[in-house]
């Protein structure tokens, strides 16, 4: 495992050249929800995502990652399924996690 600190939109488009990781099969989404779709992006204009590749972001619903939400149903991608759940330490507040399979067809 190799630690890799810095903005995520710095490091992604480094990740081939810099850091030898020429695909990525799984992807675990749990940072700024603002950067969600932006990341997943750079992600696909990167070709860093094998057919097959799973994504998991979490907390999509609260405090939300809307457009991220939308561009994944609407591209034709992705295969996806919300997990819903909720907060960890306020049980009382609802949330979700989005996994996605990434199938590179535009349907």
């Amino acid at each position: 495992v190799e630690l890799i600190v810095g903005p995520s939109e710095e490091v992604i488009p480094q990740l081939k050249e810099k850091h030898g990781l020429l695909q990525a099969d799984l992807v675990f989404m749990d940072h700024w929800k603002r950067c969600y779709l932006r990341d997943l992006q750079l992600l696909e204009a990167h070709d860093l995502l094998p057919e097959g590749a799973t994504i998991l972001a979490d907390n999509v619903i609260f405090p939300g990652a809307p457009q991220f939400l939308q561009y994944v149903k609407a591209c034709g991608k992705y295969q996806w399924k919300l997990h819903r759940t909720s907060l960890q330490y306020f049980r009382a507040i609802r949330d979700g996690m989005a996994q996605l399979t990434y199938t590179g067809l535009k349907r």
